[in-house]
């Protein structure tokens, strides 16, 4: 599949999930994007309305090419197989990684790791309920954007909002108007919207159920700040920061919001499952308390390859 960011890529993703087919999600960036589709081994692309044109224009006739609405047309008379038998750890989505030692790196996440990693969630979320809506803000062709972004809530039968595109800027005002009770962000954004308390601009926050931070450091004082200001304007809980791994879909460690696992300048205890080491890469030897060493981890979440 090479589309845009957009919702109309969940849709994608899981009617052809069903096919057993493996998924792959590129952004469009023109004529370079189409000279790289030439040279992998694709039969099909699903593309935005913008690309469909030029992609038409220049790919070969072996590939089949259609929009959202195309796509939606070719199941109006369609009365085949809709399901395929259970295969151990089929592949499901390719997805890729930040690039913190380099290069982004495609990863290979099977059925198996997505169900796996919404079974893991499930027990430690805050007070998640059907009727809940989650705020899908990460980019899903990143692991934790198509895993905990929208799998897992349309798991546990919640509604996901897509915002296929925001700034940093527009953080406050997505919350704003949406008011969902559960969102995961970054700190920076987390931090605005607690200004935004402060100069009276938000006035009830209430809404929020398990507000969530990750994917860079969070200083004690700033979240002792955005806490403070979540509670004056009618927050019950308090921001959980995590941490996790795009090799794993998204999320390893987390607090459950209680005197146990939650602390500053913390990220929590394992999920259910998780198994987590600090270990000397050169003697292969697991370090003890206050030791420093590399982060190793074991889950059900893994990928593949």
């Amino acid at each position: 599949v090479y589309t845009r960011e957009g919702s109309q890529y969940k849709y994608y993703v899981r009617l052809v999930e069903k096919k057993g087919t493996k998924v792959t999600g590129i952004d469009f960036l023109g004529e370079s994007s189409v000279k790289s589709l030439k040279t992998k081994d694709i039969k099909t692309v699903a593309n935005s309305f913008k690309a469909g044109k030029i992609l038409k224009m220049n790919l070969p006739s072996s590939i089949t090419c259609f929009d959202a609405l195309e796509f939606r047309d070719f199941g109006s008379d369609y009365n085949g197989i809709t399901s395929v038998e259970y295969k151990k750890n089929r592949d499901a989505v390719i997805v890729y990684t930040s690039g913190t030692t380099g290069k982004p790196k495609g990863i290979v996440l099977s059925n198996d790791a997505i169900i796996a990693s919404a079974d893991q969630c499930r027990p430690v979320v805050t007070d998640m309920q059907p009727e809940d809506s989650f705020l899908g803000m990460m980019p899903i062709f990143m692991a934790f954007g198509i895993v905990n972004g929208v799998s897992f809530p349309l798991a546990v039968g919640q509604e996901v909002i897509l915002i296929p595109k925001w700034t940093e800027a527009e953080f406050t005002s997505m919350l704003e108007k949406n008011k969902p009770n559960h969102v995961s962000s970054v700190p920076k954004c987390w931090t605005m919207y607690a200004d935004a308390i402060n100069r009276n601009k938000v006035k009830d926050s209430s809404y929020l159920k398990t507000p969530t931070s990750g994917a860079a450091p969070l200083p004690k004082g700033k979240h002792m700040y955005i806490d403070e200001a979540l509670k004056k304007s009618g927050t019950l809980y308090k921001l959980n920061n995590g941490w996790g791994l795009s090799q794993f879909g998204g999320g390893v460690t987390t607090p459950v919001n209680d005197e146990f696992t939650f602390k500053y300048q913390s990220v929590g205890v394992p999920l259910p499952g998780n198994i987590v080491g600090i270990f000397d890469c050169e003697t292969l030897e697991e370090k003890g308390y206050n030791e420093e060493g590399e982060v190793w981890v074991s889950a059900p979440s893994a990928m593949s390859r």
